[in-house]
């Protein structure tokens, strides 16, 4: 996101990326590796289920039975699955010059920078901090929280084959979560700019372009 955007058409002239990153735990701070990868594209205001990307990581060390992972990816289930460096480029032109969008995206998006710090997005908007702006009267934010209020939760298991915790079922919820809100949210269509500023990462490219 280096060279300066244009956030002012309205949202849906843009190319979406859907991402949900399953991982080691964050406990393993800088040494956290990539387990399992998907992402839904949301093209013309439409999600592409045809078009989706999952993948199983082999991580460069073993998993660690740790009680709050959830997505119950173990060791076995890698071990042919291939390295991150082997899906990079593939990674990278599907999200190239896309608004990145993820749920709590500052964990997803920071842990893929880690991988490759040079990836070049449009935008990173973040579906928890929309649902708290818009959704100040619920107690929970969580993923599996708000596909359940919204009735997506069988529709993403429909669509997916897989439960909740798996990469593909929650970027394929979060694609559809996202629409719902952008229709909840305003009657009128919303330019980008206006999404950043609700709910962006506050990345300094960005906030720079916004301002001046």
């Amino acid at each position: 996101m280096a060279d300066e955007r244009d956030y002012g058409k309205f949202w849906d002239a843009y190319s979406y990326a859907v991402v949900d990153l399953e991982g080691t735990g964050s406990q393993d701070k800088e040494r956290e590796q990539i387990v399992s990868i998907a992402i839904v594209p949301i093209v013309q205001g439409k999600v592409r289920i045809d078009e989706a990307f999952y993948s199983l990581v082999k991580p460069d060390y073993p998993i660690k039975r740790r009680p709050w992972l959830k997505h119950q990816i173990t060791n076995d289930r890698v071990k042919d699955a291939p390295r991150f460096q082997e899906l990079e480029q593939d990674v990278v032109t599907r999200l190239r010059q896309t608004v990145f969008v993820a749920h709590n995206a500052r964990i997803d998006w920071g842990l893929l920078r880690r991988f490759i710090p040079g990836l070049d997005v449009v935008a990173v908007l973040d579906t928890l901090k929309l649902s708290r702006k818009l959704h100040q009267d619920l107690k929970h934010h969580r993923l599996t929280d708000l596909l359940h209020y919204y009735q997506l939760d069988e529709i993403a298991k429909e669509l997916t084959g897989a439960e909740e915790h798996h990469a593909l079922y929650d970027a394929v919820g979060t694609a559809f979560l996202f629409l719902r809100m952008l229709e909840k949210l305003s009657s009128t269509k919303l330019k980008l700019s206006e999404l950043i500023r609700l709910c962006g990462l506050e990345t300094d490219d960005v906030l720079q372009t916004l301002l001046f």
